[in-house]
């Protein structure tokens, strides 16, 4: 099965969810931190965040247990039911993670935290948006300029200084981009593990715009339109889940 950037089946074999890192190194400096090189190697999670990934872990998990339970109703192992009589035996969870340092930090919190098996992958498919080099360390206030851009369905200038206004790899990456590498992602993950029954828990660790765009393909609508739908705080869980065509 291969996935569009502009069109989703009408139904996934794995269930999804994302999570945005929690609050970073980057965040507390109030600074735009995408150029990889960077963000591979630091800008990972303030102690807010890490307090945030585990807290807000624990209580997603708490309130969704049913989904990630594969046999509710189990005895524990001593033998005896659980003060419900419906004990959790919690299915395997698989996390993909973008390899920037606060993805990579909040997906191993999130695999520490987590009751049952845990498989953490990490992936640059699910890097931060590109937002070019002129952007680099600027406040984070200016991300309301390329957003300015993409709700007119407009290419992002570049904002570079001087110093690097011929750098090849300047541009903003756009949202239809950033998109198609994020349903790459899921077409291999839908690809694998064919002859397994029943849906896998999938949990996809990245970045704000990233997410926000990608749940863009998941309401059926154009990349462009990513800040209509709802902002994912930092540290926040949220399911996937497909609108009709």
């Amino acid at each position: 099965m291969s996935l569009l950037a502009d069109e989703l089946p009408q139904q996934l074999r794995n269930r999804y969810f994302v999570l945005r890192h929690g609050h970073s190194l980057a965040n507390q400096a109030g600074i735009i931190q995408s150029d990889p090189d960077r963000g591979t190697q630091g800008f990972g999670l303030s102690e807010l965040g890490k307090s945030q990934a585990n807290d807000k872990t624990r209580r997603f998990l708490g309130v969704n247990e049913g989904w990630f339970c594969s046999s509710p109703g189990l005895h524990n192992s001593d033998g005896n039911d659980g003060d419900d009589g419906k004990a959790c035996k919690w299915s395997r969870l698989w996390i993909f993670s973008s390899d920037f340092k606060r993805a990579f930090e909040t997906a191993e919190i999130v695999r520490d935290v987590y009751p049952g098996p845990c498989e953490l992958t990490t992936t640059p498919l699910l890097r931060e948006r590109f937002f070019g080099y002129g952007l680099e360390g600027q406040p984070n206030t200016r991300y309301d300029q390329v957003w300015a851009f993409d709700g007119q369905r407009l290419p992002v200038p570049r904002f570079s200084d001087e110093e690097r206004a011929e750098h090849p790899d300047d541009a903003v990456e756009s949202p239809v981009s950033v998109r198609n590498r994020v349903l790459g992602l899921i077409s291999q993950i839908e690809r694998a593990d064919t002859e397994r029954t029943g849906p896998r828990n999938i949990v996809l660790v990245a970045h704000g715009d990233t997410l926000q765009i990608l749940q863009t393909a998941f309401a059926r609508i154009e990349p462009w339109d990513h800040r209509s739908l709802r902002h994912l705080d930092t540290a926040e869980w949220r399911q996937l889940v497909l609108s009709e065509s």
